[in-house]
């Protein structure tokens, strides 16, 4: 979105069956039913699993993306939306979600308008939770105000799932060290 083109939209409930939940326990909650994941694993740790929310509309890299959590070592509870109207109706009506990983490119209110929108709910400049901008084009920290990280999708298989434990290992490990501390 350009500098000054803010539009006013109407933020419209999320619906269930957009939503999925995927968790490290191999649980999977969809349209509120629960069924098993295949190859998931849960390490035991003290604490609630991290809650992240992913921004994502293309199906093959929420599938990569859920592909690197298997077997990650932090429990983690993912909910994978498709638009940034989701984003915003999740994080300033319902929120407890511990990170955000964001793509600019969405649908209906774009990543930009996101972060615009939840720094300024926060009233401290930057949104409540940390954000990651993880983009298909390079995107400097001056294009996403807010944005705690900028990262580039990589495009192939391997480094892609690399780029994602690595983006684990920098913010939910921390975040499950800090939880378990808390207890």
């Amino acid at each position: 979105m350009k500098s000054g083109a803010r539009q006013s939209r109407q933020i419209c409930p999320v619906p269930q069956k957009d939503r999925a939940v995927f968790s490290s326990s191999g649980r999977v909650e969809t349209c509120g039913r629960a069924t098993t994941a295949p190859q998931g694993t849960h390490v035991q740790m003290h604490g609630h699993p991290v809650r992240i929310l992913l921004a994502e509309d293309n199906p093959a890299d929420v599938f990569l993306f859920r592909l690197a959590l298997t077997d990650y070592p932090v429990p983690t509870e993912l909910t994978v939306v498709a638009d940034g109207a989701a984003v915003l109706e999740l994080l300033l009506s319902e929120g407890g979600f511990d990170i955000l990983f964001l793509d600019l490119n969405l649908p209906r209110v774009g990543g930009e308008e996101v972060l615009w929108k939840l720094s300024a709910a926060s009233g401290a400049g930057k949104p409540a939770i940390p954000v990651v901008v993880f983009s298909a084009v390079s995107v400097k920290p001056s294009d996403a105000p807010g944005a705690d990280a900028c990262i580039v999708k990589p495009e192939g298989l391997e480094e892609y799932l690399k780029a994602v434990r690595h983006l684990c290992d920098t913010w939910l490990t921390p975040m499950a060290a800090r939880s378990s501390s808390a207890r």
